[in-house]
């Protein structure tokens, strides 16, 4: 508290009136130290707001970076889609092409390819043999008698490579039927298989 004023003196020089005031800065002192409380407060949220804005800055940095490389993984996948496409396409117009039946089976003896001249000449529709074994099928192919020169293959030994074979087409008429077996060599030239092509003999 900060008091301010006067003394009236008479002739004599003794005091006879004080007069003056009293200030009271109390509430004056209070609300500045509140104010720079709050101005603390105002600047630690500031630097916490700097120290957000630098991290998500970083972060989007990152995702920009993400997005380039997904980006570019996108373009190679496309770009890998569209050969396969054509390179499934290429091996379909050649398999269509093929004027002999060709049937390809795996280590298991399933099929895995059935064209449509072996369709043509068995009567089965690729539908319908897919995933089956060829030692199942129900057609005029005597299949028993391609038992040993296939597992010779897949075993490695020597083998029969074509064998004339006594059979009935899908319309019912005898004929003999020529069938040569390949194996199916893998990128890292292991056998996967075995390619079978089958002709009637005119």
């Amino acid at each position: 508290m900060l008091s301010l004023g006067s003394v009236t003196f008479n002739q004599a020089g003794d005091p006879i009136r004080l007069s003056g005031i009293n200030l009271d800065f109390t509430e004056h002192k209070q609300a500045e130290v509140s104010l720079l409380a709050k101005q603390g407060v105002i600047e630690r949220i500031n630097e916490e707001l700097q120290s957000s804005n630098q991290e998500l800055e970083t972060t989007n940095e990152e995702l920009q970076s993400t997005n380039e490389e997904l980006r570019i993984i996108n373009d190679l996948l496309r770009q890998r889609t569209t050969d396969l496409n054509q390179a499934n396409t290429f091996l379909n117009s050649i398999l269509t092409s093929l004027k002999a039946a060709m049937v390809v089976i795996n280590t298991q003896s399933i099929i895995r390819s059935w064209n449509y001249e072996a369709q043509n000449l068995w009567g089965l529709w690729e539908k319908e043999v897919l995933g089956t074994s060829l030692f199942d099928l129900d057609t005029g192919l005597p299949v028993a008698q391609l038992q040993e020169p296939i597992h010779a293959c897949l075993s490695g030994q020597p083998f029969q490579q074509v064998l004339i074979l006594e059979a009935i087409n899908r319309r019912g008429r005898s004929i003999q039927c020529r069938v040569s077996l390949h194996p199916l060599i893998g990128e890292e030239q292991d056998q996967q298989g075995i390619i079978l092509l089958m002709e009637e003999i005119k």
